[in-house]
């Protein structure tokens, strides 16, 4: 639902726009950078979440595993959506405090 919505075919469409200018395909196409289009949008915000979930979601324990993240005593997660890997790293830990 995420990759073949309106709003992904609406930005995909200004690809070639993209390559020209650098500039985002959905700013171009909403007028909105992709967080500010999702806290627009919360049923494509879901889909979104669930999607990135879906794509990364064994990567949150391999990420937990392999840095030894208790040296910090805060972890923040910027644009961390569900907070899925924030959530894996603080229960692999014992001392950092998160903010998604």
């Amino acid at each position: 639902m995420t990759i073949a919505g309106d709003w992904q075919w609406r930005s995909w469409g200004n690809f070639i726009h993209s390559l020209r200018t650098g500039q985002s395909g959905l700013l171009k196409s909403s007028g909105l950078d992709l967080f500010s289009y999702l806290a627009a949008h919360p049923e494509d915000r879901a889909f979104f979440d669930r999607a990135m979930i879906g794509i990364h979601g064994a990567t949150a324990a391999a990420v937990a595993a392999a840095y030894d993240f208790d040296a910090f005593e805060s972890i923040v997660d910027v644009g961390g959506g569900m907070g899925t890997l924030l959530k894996t790293i603080l229960r692999a830990t014992r001392g950092p405090r998160g903010v998604l």
